[in-house]
């Protein structure tokens, strides 16, 4: 009696990789193999794929009997899954992530994420791959049906950092401001306290780590820094020009409000201590460009009678107390076309060697400080072009193209068209006669018979003069 084939089995892998396959009538056992070739015994649901490396996987399963009733083992089933990365990058201000692994593909995986303090949770930013079901929620879902890279980003926090100004007098009138986590202070106040020195600001009342505009802001929270003073013991005076201030301290910004006035020139008056002025001003000279006064005070007319003579440009002298002047001005510059030297001084010989080169027609070039040039601009002596036949160009006139014209597309020499050759066109007994300009536009048309061009005897005449005529259209006939 003839055995029996067994079915071959139905073989399923679900997104957890388990591998299963239906019951097979006349099996006592089964086998499993993942490359076809090595078999061990396996019961549906025992084995699941290798999710360690990513690409496509295929399980083999075969169906065992040992009734001797059945041909064994059955034919092979199979079953080929992908298996996909998901890789999880934190980005600036994120501390943990959850999620990342080898999955077959379907599966549905939960992310998770956590920003560290001083940040708050932003959002998913997909890389490549797959994109989560809410990308602006961390603990979300993510089906994967490819290789998929996730960036888990945040946003630094602002924070208020309010002032203690401890018994400023002055610049306190700004309470706090707004900073960002992880970036710099930025511009702080600079107070003032009557004989006291500022010596910035400190993150503790204590006075013991300096902030300052460049430093980073690493409170996780709103928080308040505190001025630092120190009390001035030696004042340092600088001179301070106003009617009501004397000297004012460099270090503590203390003032003194007494003048003692001396007299100085014209209605001037000046303070000994700080030099404070009222009045007119010390002299106010005027430049006088005379050989012989150098400038004339306008307030009392003293005058200052020696030129002090510098040497300028070329040979050009001028009094370094006034506009008087002697010789030659400045360089003046005169334009020299060569590939060297741009331009020369007419009266000391100085060059300007450097050219400042500008793009003309053509392949031409120019120097924008002097005449100089490179290439050749147009060369209209190329191809004549008749005007209809260019949209641009007015029918009634003919140009030519320039020599470059296929680098610049340029035409020019624009002329109305000539009568410059006839051409014919023989119609039987009669012709028509074309006016050509060179150009090949044909100007106008006549139509007329046909006459001999040696002796004017008409087509159909009888004046047979001479043996053949012939017509200046081409035709020719005898008697």
């Amino acid at each position: 009696v003839g055995k029996t084939d067994m079915e071959t089995p139905t073989v399923s892998i679900d997104t957890d990789g388990k591998i299963t396959w239906g019951n097979i009538t006349g099996a006592t056992s089964y086998e499993i193999s993942f490359d076809n070739s090595t078999w061990q015994a396996a019961t549906s649901g025992s084995k699941a794929i290798d999710t360690n490396s990513t690409g496509n996987k295929t399980v083999y399963v075969r169906a065992v009997s040992d009734t001797g009733n059945y041909n064994t083992p059955s034919s092979v089933g199979s079953k080929t899954v992908a298996v996909y990365s998901l890789g999880l990058n934190k980005g600036t201000g994120i501390d943990t992530v959850t999620g990342a692994g080898n999955y077959v593909s379907g599966k549905v995986i939960t992310l998770g994420a956590t920003a560290v303090a001083g940040y708050t949770w932003s959002k998913w930013t997909v890389t490549s791959g797959n994109t989560p079901a809410a990308v602006t929620t961390a603990a979300t879902t993510i089906t994967i049906t490819q290789n998929t890279v996730l960036q888990a980003t945040s946003t630094a926090n602002t924070y208020k950092v309010t002032y203690n100004y401890n018994n400023a007098t002055g610049g306190n009138s700004t309470a706090s401001k707004n900073v960002t986590y992880a970036s710099t202070y930025g511009d702080l106040p600079t107070p003032t306290r009557t004989s006291y020195i500022f010596g910035g600001w400190y993150k503790e009342s204590s006075l013991t780590t300096s902030v300052t505009s460049s430093t980073k802001v690493e409170t996780a929270s709103d928080h308040t820094i505190y001025a630092k003073w120190t009390e001035c013991t030696s004042h340092t005076y600088t001179k301070t020009s106003t009617s009501s201030v004397c000297q004012t301290c460099t270090k503590c910004g203390y003032q003194y409000t007494s003048h003692e006035w001396s007299n100085g020139t014209c209605t001037y008056k000046k303070c000994t201590t700080c030099g404070y002025e009222t009045g007119t001003s010390t002299h106010s000279y005027t430049a006088t460009s005379t050989a012989s006064v150098c400038r004339t005070c306008s307030n009392c007319g003293t005058t200052i009678t020696s030129h002090n003579m510098v040497a300028g440009t070329c040979t050009y002298k001028k009094c370094s107390n006034c506009s008087y002047s002697t010789g030659t001005s400045a360089h003046s510059y005169t334009a020299t076309s060569t590939a060297s030297v741009c331009r020369t001084c007419s009266n000391c010989g100085n060059q300007i060697t450097t050219h400042n080169m500008v793009a003309g027609a053509c392949t031409y070039k120019k120097c924008s400080n002097c005449s100089y040039s490179t290439g050749q601009g147009h060369s209209y002596t190329g191809a004549l072009v008749n005007g209809a036949s260019v949209s641009s160009l007015d029918n009634n006139y003919h140009y030519n193209k320039c020599a470059r014209f296929s680098t610049c597309g340029s035409y020019g020499n624009k002329k109305a068209h000539s009568h410059s050759k006839y051409t014919y066109t023989n119609t039987g007994s009669n012709h028509i006669k074309h006016s050509t300009c060179s150009c090949g536009k044909i100007i106008s048309s006549t139509t007329g018979g046909h006459s001999c061009s040696t002796c004017g005897a008409s087509y159909n005449g009888s004046n047979f003069s001479h043996g053949t005529h012939k017509c200046a259209c081409g035709i020719t006939w005898t008697k």
